[in-house]
């Protein structure tokens, strides 16, 4: 389970995967928080994570959820979002959270969980 090992070992796990954003993963500050139903991240880079959803995850599946959150920040989806004028805020997450998902079922050794 995820929480057994806490978000520090999803950070580690997770370049194995993508060791090329290492350097972003590293920089996310996670937040633990039942405020949040899944994960998000902010304009930050704080990564908000629900520790009784990530329970319920094997850790591959854990490595997605913080490389899906990750690339939110790569991609600069909200600076773009705000100079694009994009007032839909739900399609336009949908849309990006469709992108990456797409871009993450290829890497191998991670899959996403049938939760999100």
């Amino acid at each position: 389970m995820a929480t057994t090992y806490g978000m520090s070992l999803l950070r580690a796990v997770s370049p194995e995967v993508a060791p090329y954003f290492r350097a972003y993963l590293m920089a996310m500050q996670p937040v633990a928080t039942d405020r949040v139903p899944t994960a998000a991240v902010d304009i930050n880079g704080r990564v908000y994570w629900n520790p009784i959803w990530f329970a319920l995850m094997t850790i591959n599946e854990g490595a997605f959820v913080v490389l899906h959150e990750m690339f939110h920040i790569w991609s600069n989806h909200a600076a773009r979002a705000k100079a694009l004028g994009v007032t839909d805020w739900m399609a336009w997450n949908i849309a990006t959270d469709c992108e990456i998902n797409r871009t993450l079922s290829d890497m191998h050794g991670i899959k996403c969980p049938e939760s999100a």
